[in-house]
């Protein structure tokens, strides 16, 4: 485990004390206490833990004081608090060792200690185990488990107006944009085929609008369309006026979705990169708002980096390069490199209001070189489909 990994919202699974055979004795919280705890990129940590069920806390008589709090001190505060809390400074050691200095603590006495915490993390859980610092045969362990939280549509947003706000304006400075002469002329002879001409097209979480102004080249009015004010308003600053029209658009709000589609009527539409970025139960309500957006004779093209995307997106990059131009996706800040795993993609779809025409694999040549000079390759998914309730099915001459 390394401090990255921890950086991010974690939300409460269980408090138990275990003893030293790690069984379950107790859950000094009830069954189903409410917490979550906060890492920072800049080594800051806060936690907050509740009993949610309304049961009464046991008052246990003063426990001796030892130089830092040990297992049975923390499960004496929990089993005699509804809530405990405190934030400071944290370090990792050796990979698996917490040490949280506590700077303000909901009990006065933890004030400028020390809580020590083992850690494993397996996957989207981090267990935590109170380190005991006295020796007894009858040891108790209060048990913490965590599970990572799902970045909620706010941060996410929010997250993207600060990384375009900081990205420098230049061509490819984001990893996965690529030049769009490469990455979208690729799929033109898809889109060619079943996008309807004269159908206005949306590009829909249009970033700095690259992809939108290459699209503009190609189809008569084109509209780029992004959550995030900043990256509307720098994609206005990197195309010629006129040439295509940018807009904010909250795809997840059905009044906004359902007031473009009455503007525009049906429309053709195309993702890259989008559903990965959403939390996991907002997927389908944007799948429907795109069934909506194209209506009966549009059809829609997503684009998804697949899971082999990831060893592309933690990969060094080429020290020749410009460090200007080295702005990685930040998972823990809500731009996520990639996030629909094996076969997700397809069961989305499959769950939708779409009747899927092609689909396929392909590696898009991406803006950084790796270390031997070469350029880099983004795998992806795409996804041409149209609407279930489409009137015919025969491809765009």
């Amino acid at each position: 485990m390394h401090e990255g990994s921890l950086v991010g919202t974690w939300t409460l699974e269980s408090f138990v004390i275990v003893d030293h055979a790690r069984r379950v004795v107790s859950h000094p919280l009830g069954d189903h206490p409410y917490g979550f705890v906060v890492y920072t990129a800049d080594h800051q940590m806060s936690v907050h833990i509740q009993r949610q069920d309304g049961g009464a806390s046991v008052v246990e008589p003063a426990r001796p004081h030892h130089e830092g709090p040990n297992s049975r001190d923390v499960e004496t505060v929990v089993t005699t608090h509804d809530y405990i809390g405190y934030g400071g400074p944290y370090e990792l050691v050796d990979g698996n060792v917490l040490n949280h200095h506590v700077s303000v603590a909901s009990v006065a006495e933890w004030v400028g200690s020390v809580q020590v915490r083992r850690a494993e993390l397996d996957g989207d859980v981090l267990t935590m185990h109170v380190v005991e610092t006295t020796e007894r045969a009858d040891v108790r362990v209060p048990r913490v488990t965590w599970r990572r939280a799902a970045v909620s549509p706010f941060a996410a947003a929010a997250a993207r107006r600060q990384y375009w706000r900081n990205l420098p304006a230049m061509p490819g400075s984001a990893l996965w944009e690529g030049l769009s002469s490469t990455s979208v002329a690729n799929h033109m002879p898809l889109l060619e085929r079943y996008f309807d001409p004269t159908l206005p097209l949306v590009d829909v979480g249009c970033g700095s609008g690259a992809q939108t102004i290459y699209l503009a080249s190609r189809f008569a009015r084109v509209l780029g369309l992004d959550a995030a004010e900043a990256d509307a308003a720098r994609a206005h600053t990197t195309g010629p006026d006129g040439a295509v029209e940018f807009r904010q658009f909250d795809l997840l709000n059905p009044d906004t979705v359902a007031a473009l589609s009455a503007e525009l009527g049906d429309v053709n539409v195309y993702t890259r990169g989008l559903l990965h970025q959403l939390p996991a139960d907002a997927r389908p309500a944007a799948l429907d708002a795109l069934a909506l957006l194209a209506g009966d004779r549009g059809h829609v093209f997503v684009i998804e980096p697949s899971p082999a995307a990831g060893t592309v997106s933690r990969a060094p990059l080429n020290s020749a390069e410009d460090p200007a131009r080295r702005h990685r996706p930040d998972p823990e800040r809500g731009i996520a490199p990639v996030g629909l795993a094996a076969g997700e993609l397809d069961q989305l779809f499959a769950e939708a209001r779409f009747r899927v025409v092609d689909t396929g694999f392909q590696r898009l040549l991406g803006a950084d070189r790796v270390p031997d000079g070469g350029p880099s390759h983004i795998p992806v998914q795409y996804v041409m489909c149209a609407t279930t309730n489409e009137q015919g099915s025969t491809p765009a001459q």
